[in-house]
């Protein structure tokens, strides 16, 4: 099977599968691996590379919204939803009970050094978008106020970790997550797993991106 897949590579902002199909592993160990462990091991095979990799999570009291992986330390220990994600893989830690569950979806075939899990499912993949929050505010952060993207609900700005963030001229445009739809045999709806997080022009067909 492994010789038939393919993979998700990002192309001038897009993100492309050269493959249909997208598979759905779960660890097969006693434990789920800890964020940190895992995430150097991803950093080691460039599946999370640095410059293009993001995080978001919650609990019942917080909300962390999408934004760039830089540390892993940066993670909540106490979060009951937590995904990591790049254009090769999204990587979601479930809270169920006492134990952490550990999902792994991807497009192409895991590698050696990612050893411990079980293949659970295979689905056809179809290249989607959500829409992330966020227009411009003034928005008073340590007593500074700034010209910040963000949200009335949130009590807060809205720092994705794109490049571009900061030029005036990108205000006006959508902060976009490129996505991948991951549906089974009967072309239902299972899964939808990020990729890329990015500006795009509303209106426009070609999604940008701040280089």
């Amino acid at each position: 099977m492994a010789g038939g897949r393919g993979r998700a590579v990002a192309k001038g902002g897009h993100v492309v599968t050269t493959s249909p199909r997208g598979y759905c592993y779960r660890w097969g160990g006693e434990a789920a691996p800890e964020a940190p462990t895992l995430i150097e091991q991803l950093r080691r095979c460039a599946w999370l590379p640095e410059q293009a990799s993001w995080w978001f999570g919650w609990n019942e009291a917080t909300l962390d919204l999408p934004s760039r992986l830089v540390e892993a330390s940066a993670l909540r220990s106490e979060t009951d939803v937590l995904h990591v994600f790049s254009p090769h893989v999204e990587v979601r830690w479930l809270r169920r009970g006492e134990r952490r569950d550990c999902l792994l979806f991807c497009e192409e075939a895991l590698p050696a050094s990612l050893s411990g899990w079980q293949q659970t499912a295979c689905y056809s993949v179809v290249p989607t978008q959500r829409l992330l929050w966020g227009v411009r505010q003034r928005i008073t952060q340590r007593k500074e106020r700034q010209e910040q993207r963000g949200v009335v609900q949130f009590p807060r700005s809205l720092n994705y970790g794109i490049a571009g963030e900061d030029q005036s001229t990108r205000w006006t445009d959508a902060v976009v997550v490129q996505a991948l739809a991951y549906y089974d045999l009967e072309h239902r709806l299972m899964t939808v797993r990020y990729a890329t997080i990015g500006h795009q022009v509303p209106g426009a067909k070609e999604k940008t991106d701040g280089d």
